[in-house]
């Protein structure tokens, strides 16, 4: 199964991939923000930015759009947890010795991988038209991408130790 992502075209530096689903995670959240302070004022409420759970709760009563960019948000902060630490543990992997060692090639096809599914699946999140099965197969791509890795890098723990 490793072979197969060292030949995936889109390979990307693993730390940078961490960064840039960071970056991610913030997308929907800057987008959220103007749309749910132009309601709240058109309303004649106002937004308390200096507590950022009211923030989350308020998008999440407004409804629509606004929640679904939350709940986009969110998502990619769970997606981040989890990618990071495939991601420290192909890493660790690829540095070992005995022969048994991850390709750094396909440690940079996951994250290539991941990296790519993630984006689609931001930006589908984003685009209320194309909600559904789009959105579930790109967030299907980004998990089996993250749980294969974590497998894979797990097996070649395995056999370093051997």
């Amino acid at each position: 199964m490793a072979s197969l992502f060292a030949h995936f075209p889109i390979k990307l530096n693993p730390l940078y991939a961490i960064g840039i689903q960071l970056s991610l995670v913030y997308v929907p959240h800057f987008v959220k923000m103007p749309l749910l302070i132009a309601k709240l004022k058109k309303d004649g409420k106002k937004l308390d930015i200096a507590n950022s759970r009211q923030v989350s709760e308020q998008a999440a009563k407004e409804g629509g759009y606004t929640a679904a960019l939350t709940g986009c948000h969110l998502n990619n902060f769970e997606a981040l947890i989890y990618f990071s630490a495939a991601t420290l543990a192909g890493i660790a992997v690829a540095n070992g010795k005995n022969g048994a060692s991850l390709s750094f090639d396909a440690v940079e096809g996951y994250a290539g991988l991941f990296i790519v599914a993630r984006s689609a699946y931001t930006m589908i999140y984003m685009t209320p038209s194309l909600n559904g099965i789009l959105r579930t197969i790109a967030f299907a791509v980004g998990m089996v991408a993250t749980v294969g890795f974590i497998f894979v890098a797990g097996s070649h723990y395995s056999a370093l130790k051997a």
